[in-house]
């Protein structure tokens, strides 16, 4: 995938949401206390930062809520999603290559 096709479909937060949660759940989100596959997507609209918040996962046996975030390099960043996947883009597709005795 070159730049702009990365850039077409990444543009947005919520595009970066929902391919983290296909890759983080592929047979659909299941609870990681109780193993339930039954949940409320939510959004914490009342919460500062709200709208730059990944939504969280509430189960509906147990009520543990889950972040996609959570368990990922991603926890408790402060950086956008967007930001990361963009720059996780470059880093992986640099043809110069990255020395790691550089200082």
């Amino acid at each position: 995938m070159d730049i702009s096709g990365f850039m077409v479909r990444f543009a947005s937060e919520e595009a970066c949401e929902d391919h983290l949660i296909k890759l983080r759940w592929k047979e659909g989100f299941r609870c990681p206390k109780c193993d339930s596959d039954q949940f409320t997507l939510i959004r914490p609209n009342h919460r500062r930062n709200a709208a730059s918040r990944a939504p969280l996962f509430q189960c509906k046996s147990c009520h543990r809520q889950t972040s996609v975030t959570s368990g990922t390099i991603f926890h408790r960043s402060h950086i956008s999603l967007s930001k990361w996947f963009s720059a996780i883009y470059l880093l992986s597709n640099d043809k110069r290559g990255l020395s790691a005795t550089t200082p």
